[in-house]
């Protein structure tokens, strides 16, 4: 029994040894595709305070790309999430990702939904809103507001599927002790994803009437009274 056992030992050690080879030049090739999705998330985040929006959805486009090649890569880890512990972070990972592609797919909606209307909302890269005078440029702000209204319910159900992926992952298990605090990153996230899809939701029906509000079928005109605390 004694040579079996060595053998048999060997092949283990040799197993794990492989496993974690390769686990480890996954893990590389998985973290590089992680931060090539975040620098270019920041150039499109960076292109939209431009008002550059044809440099957004591109950027857009290549952060999607970026996200979708680190989801099929963290699929090589799903066995681990069976793994006590190590399952937690594997699958928070895989998560995290997802309601990222979530986020940009709403970004993305929103992008082509008010891309018809991008050069009269000065959309185009100078940093500036132009389109004629303020009053012109309110107007028009109000009537692009109406006519993309459709594609909100596309936006929230994409901020849904997010807030679904974020709530299951628990801020706990990254304690603030750690560097750069990611518990409350975590907590930041998710509040920021849970608001975000509450406005969507909220503001759809003031889209809906908020161009008749101000407006645009016809000159309105309203009383309004202040009242003080005397």
């Amino acid at each position: 029994t004694g040579p079996k056992w060595k053998v048999l030992r060997e092949k283990i050690i040799f197993i794990i040894l492989v496993t974690l080879i390769f686990y480890t030049i996954f893990g590389v090739i998985t973290a590089i595709s992680a931060k090539a999705a975040l620098s270019t998330g920041k150039k499109a985040v960076g292109a939209a305070k431009l008002q550059d929006l044809d440099a957004t959805k591109a950027y857009l486009r290549d952060t999607k790309k970026d996200l979708e090649r680190t989801r099929t890569l963290l699929y090589v880890y799903t066995p681990l999430r069976f793994v006590p512990i190590i399952g937690w972070y594997v699958a928070d990972a895989q998560r995290g990702v997802n309601a990222a592609i979530s986020g940009i797919n709403a970004a993305s909606t929103l992008a082509e939904a008010i891309t018809p209307y991008a050069d009269v909302l000065g959309l185009k890269g100078e940093g500036t809103f132009l389109g004629g005078t303020a009053q012109e440029r309110l107007a028009k702000a109000v009537e692009t507001l109406g006519l993309v209204s459709p594609q909100i319910d596309d936006v929230g159900s994409e901020l849904a599927r997010a807030r679904s992926e974020v709530e299951k992952i628990q801020s706990w298990r990254y304690p603030n002790i750690l560097p750069g605090n990611p518990g409350d990153k975590v907590e930041l996230a998710k509040n920021t994803i849970i608001n975000l899809e509450s406005l969507i939701v909220d503001t759809k029906q003031l889209l809906l009437v908020l161009p008749k509000i101000m407006g645009q079928d016809g000159e309105k005109k309203y009383l309004v009274l202040f009242q003080n605390d005397k």
